[in-house]
């Protein structure tokens, strides 16, 4: 049975849209015939506990890899000089270390740092050079799209994507690295998941809530969020009832995550249309348990203008949240590209944007 691809022409996946009904994951191509070097119409998706900045430093980084010109990635280019450094691929997630070392992980469409390799991840040492310590050998065969330090204090990393083997291990989708890039083998995956995981929260008491374009773990029928138990079981506890759907027929897709919040819920962001049988226009705040959580009104929401792409809790504890994405209005007022969401779920007035961000499809 072949893994569920993204949807078609849908931003997050580019490497596997194809033709076809995003409902039907017998149609659509196994992601292990992808490569890496596919070219892809990008975005960053989001993690959660990283700092609004990180997306500014995303770019920035971006920027270098691009400018660096080719590769490993390009076989028409030279190869690059020793010691050189810089990404032949796109970044698409940024997270600090946890364990204080000022240590960066990167992860994306990569396949080489300058003349290493390292397909999919990489972590970064706070002088940009290389962490030859942290050694995932072969990496992953399909790129990795979200990233999430454990907070339990073991170094450890998860890392979710398109992705079906980990270091030549089978690992669909998701995968627990230890400090050193070995896989942790206390959290098993099983089967994995048929589809993309595109966004990761990590909650205090060690699960993981993982969301993205998927219809099964470990084989059994999910909604696109799911909550696993630090052994990489499903967490039974959160159920999601009806889930999210779309009018239009197709398959959801959940593009980000951000939380747990003071009161541990998530957010959760994407295209779809309603959650749990009640109007949710790609934003809703869900309880621990998977109920709804009736006193985040997002009203209107961001409508047909375009999805969230990334979002960000506010750290100075009002709740708020931010969320950016392709979007020009949010409860029909006008705000491109970027928002401040109060905790109740109206816009922050007193954040203003302005024009905001012009598009850019080129």
């Amino acid at each position: 049975m072949q893994p569920m691809a993204a949807p078609p022409g849908h931003r997050v996946h580019r490497a596997l849209a194809v033709p076809g009904p995003r409902t039907d994951p017998g149609s659509v191509p196994d992601p292990k015939e992808t490569t890496m070097n596919t070219p892809a119409l990008h975005r960053r998706p989001q993690t959660s506990r990283s700092a609004f900045t990180l997306a500014l430093l995303a770019m920035a980084v971006f920027t270098l890899a691009a400018c660096g010109g080719g590769g490993a990635g390009d076989p028409a280019a030279p190869p690059p000089p020793p010691n050189a450094r810089g990404f032949n691929q796109g970044i698409v997630a940024l997270a600090a270390a946890s364990d204080g070392s000022g240590d960066l992980y990167a992860v994306g469409e990569f396949t080489a740092y300058g003349s290493d390799p390292a397909r999919g991840m990489a972590r970064l040492n706070h002088d940009g050079s290389l962490d030859a310590a942290f050694d995932i050998g072969s990496g992953m065969d399909a790129p990795v799209w979200a990233i999430a330090p454990a907070i339990d204090g073991s170094g450890d990393v998860y890392a979710g994507g398109e992705f079906t083997t980990v270091r030549g291990q089978p690992s669909k989708a998701l995968v627990r690295l230890n400090a050193d890039g070995s896989i942790d083998t206390g959290f098993q995956v099983g089967e994995g998941f048929r589809g993309v995981v595109t966004a990761m929260a990590l909650a205090d008491d060690g699960d993981v809530y993982v969301g993205g374009y998927f219809s099964h773990y470990r084989g059994e029928p999910v909604q696109p969020v799911v909550r696993l138990n630090a052994d990489g079981t499903l967490d039974r506890g959160f159920s999601l009832g009806s889930g999210w759907s779309l009018a239009s027929g197709q398959a959801p897709v959940v593009d980000a995550i951000a939380g747990p919040d003071r009161n541990g819920h998530i957010i959760v962001a994407g295209d779809f249309d309603t959650f749990r049988a009640a109007p949710a226009p790609g934003i809703v705040r869900v309880r621990a348990d998977g109920a709804r959580d009736t006193s985040f009104n997002a009203g209107s929401g961001f409508g047909s203008g375009g999805p969230v792409w990334t979002l960000a809790l506010a750290a100075d504890g009002s709740g708020d949240i931010y969320a950016g994405g392709s979007f020009s209005t949010y409860r029909q007022a006008s705000t491109k590209g970027l928002v401040r969401i109060n905790a109740d779920g109206s816009r922050d007035t007193g954040f203003e944007v302005g024009s905001g961000f012009a598009a850019n499809e080129g």
